[in-house]
C-alpha cells in the first residue's frame, strides 16, 4: 500500500515538474515582450515629446484657441510636456 502511494505521489510531482519545464519558456519569452514594448515605448514618448516641442506645440495651440478651452473646463496647464515637468529642458 506505501509503494503505490508513493508511485502515485512521484507520478504526480513529476507531472508538476514537466509542467513547470514546459512553461517556463513561455513565461521568459512572455516577460522579454513586455520588457521590450516597454523599451520601445519609453523611445517613442521621448521622440514624441521632442518632436512636440521643436514643432513649438504650445503656440500653435494657443494661436489655434485650444489653450483657452482647456483652461475653461479648469485645466491649467498648457499641453506641452515640458510645462509639465515630465519632459527634460
Amino acid at each position: 500500500m506505501t509503494a503505490q502511494i508513493r508511485d502515485q505521489f512521484i507520478a504526480v510531482y513529476q507531472g508538476v515538474v514537466e509542467s513547470l519545464i514546459a512553461w517556463t519558456p513561455r513565461v521568459v519569452l512572455a516577460v522579454v515582450f513586455i520588457l521590450a514594448a516597454l523599451i520601445v515605448a519609453r523611445i517613442l514618448e521621448r521622440v514624441v515629446r521632442g518632436l512636440l516641442v521643436r514643432l513649438k506645440f504650445d503656440s500653435l495651440l494657443e494661436r489655434v484657441g485650444v489653450d483657452q478651452a482647456l483652461q475653461k473646463i479648469g485645466i491649467r496647464r498648457t499641453p506641452s510636456p515640458r510645462s509639465w515637468g515630465i519632459c527634460p529642458t
